[in-house]
């Protein structure tokens, strides 16, 4: 099942400048269509935006379809209705819309004014819509792989390292795993100096003897009270990819390991992705 998670304004403006930076998808469904069908973009870089106080989204091209979402290969595919939607959407400036941000496996919600369209200066490129950016933005995920808890609770180890290059790290117990990410309990005070949205790297094993350990990069995406006072469950979301290499590996290793001791269950297919 997916779940929403309020960010504060620091943890929002961490992601919508990740989102930013890496082209992230957006699905802008504009209130006064009462269709809700979604505009599929890419977020610009800043210097498109032309101000830090607004974001830029380009309309996707078919030739964007492979790596995007099933809702945006969805809206590209229907080339009659795709074209329809770019005729009408000068009529957009100055009202509101709902933003669906794609990032990794998380899915951000937020609601932005359009502030203007911008008409391409070359033929083969489509619109840019203008927005306001949001103060603040929530986050949803749905899960690809049920969570398993372990027969024996294992230690994890966290660390990571703040934008002035100051390094910190704390302790806490494995509750639940899957090939995608864990849920661990930590003490409220290792809790307290973690972000929702930072990124940090996880160190494990499977069982207290295991002599296999998995060193992976992750982000925080929830915090929430145990019924135990002074402690908190993180769950922490894996994260692969080009970017992520030596992660990547180490999934697939952990992924590996679940499967031959047939912990590892995934969801059916209606339920994948978002």
């Amino acid at each position: 099942m997916p779940y929403a998670i309020d960010l504060n304004s620091r943890q929002s403006v961490r992601t919508l400048e990740q989102a930013i930076r890496h082209g992230a998808e957006v699905l802008i469904e504009p209130r006064i269509w009462p269709d809700g069908e979604p505009i599929p973009c890419r977020m610009q870089p800043p210097s498109v935006a032309g101000s830090r106080a607004a974001l830029a989204c380009r309309i996707m091209a078919a030739a964007d379809a492979p790596s995007a979402s099933r809702e945006a290969q969805a809206v590209l595919a229907n080339e009659a209705a795709f074209t329809a939607m770019l005729a009408r959407i000068d009529a957009l400036v100055g009202t509101y819309c709902d933003l669906a941000i794609r990032l990794g496996d998380h899915l951000y919600l937020c609601s932005c004014d359009v502030l203007r369209i911008e008409k391409p200066a070359a033929a083969d490129h489509h619109p840019m819509i203008h927005l306001t950016r949001p103060e603040t933005i929530q986050v949803t995920q749905r899960r690809r792989f049920h969570r398993i808890s372990l027969a024996d609770s294992t230690k994890i180890r966290l660390h990571w390292i703040r934008s002035d290059d100051t390094a910190d790290e704390g302790t806490g117990w494995i509750c639940n795993i899957s090939a995608d990410g864990l849920a661990c309990r930590v003490d409220a005070h290792v809790a307290d100096r973690l972000w929702i949205g930072e990124q940090i790297q996880v160190n494990f094993a499977l069982s207290p003897t295991d002599t296999q350990r998995f060193m992976l990069e992750a982000t925080i995406c929830s915090k929430t009270p145990t019924g135990t006072e002074g402690k908190v469950m993180i769950g922490v979301q894996f994260l692969t990819g080009p970017s992520h290499q030596y992660s990547t590996q180490a999934v697939e290793s952990l992924r590996r390991r679940l499967l031959s001791r047939h912990l590892l269950t995934s969801r059916p297919a209606k339920e994948e992705g978002l």
